[in-house]
């Protein structure tokens, strides 16, 4: 009986490991404000520009994000491609960018630790500097990313975020010289979702000349 007990323990150990080592698939929503620092542009027409919700979808090496901006309104990631996908409201045509690009490259980083506490869970940061400022990024490892998935994304210097923290942030503070953006999660919801979820819409494509 007791070697039948132990034998319990450990598959239920090992049916938790399992588990917890499962890559968040689902959706988090994050509140976003903005302070502009240019004078013709005030915090509140920037905000209605890039949005003041952000909705991000992920499933394994896929995501998809939703803004309510007047400007801004959707960008898809695909892996196979390595391109990341942009919707504005000025046109129904989608501009790609080379994930392997990266215009603002990572000059350092840091990670600090118990930094936050967001929706219950208890974050570190990581601190990256770039060559046009400085991102914070508050995550939990129990909202897991696999690193391997992203480490040919250079674009936004997400590979190097992920590998850093193999999870999804939970907030984001960044500086730039035009202004700072606060993103905070105010919901996780975990769900299955289906690979046509992150399929184009049909529409023109170009390359994005930014």
């Amino acid at each position: 009986m007791a070697k039948f007990n132990i034998f319990l323990i450990v598959i239920l150990l090992l049916l938790i490991i399992k588990v917890e080592a499962q890559p968040f698939e689902g959706e988090v929503i994050y509140e976003n404000s903005y302070t502009s620092k240019i004078p013709s542009i005030s915090s509140e027409e920037l905000s209605n520009m890039m949005g003041t919700t952000y909705e991000y979808y992920i499933k394994n090496d896929k995501y998809k994000s939703v803004t309510n901006g007047n400007f801004a309104q959707m960008q898809v990631y695909i892996p196979s491609e390595n391109r990341l996908y942009s919707k504005l409201s000025v046109s129904d045509t989608l501009h790609w960018s080379d994930g392997n690009n990266n215009m603002d490259e990572a000059i350092s980083y840091e990670i600090k630790k118990n930094q936050a506490e967001i929706l219950g869970y208890k974050c570190n940061a990581l601190i990256v500097l770039t060559k046009t400022g400085k991102s914070t990024y508050y995550f939990s490892k129990k909202i897991k990313v696999d690193p391997e998935l992203y480490k040919n994304h250079r674009y936004g210097n997400w590979n190097l975020i992920m590998a850093q923290t193999k999870s999804l942030p939970l907030k984001i503070e960044t500086e730039k010289p035009q202004f700072t953006m606060v993103s905070t999660a105010v919901e996780i919801t975990e769900m299955e979702l289906e690979d046509s979820f992150f399929i184009l819409p049909n529409v023109p494509i170009k390359k994005s000349p930014y």
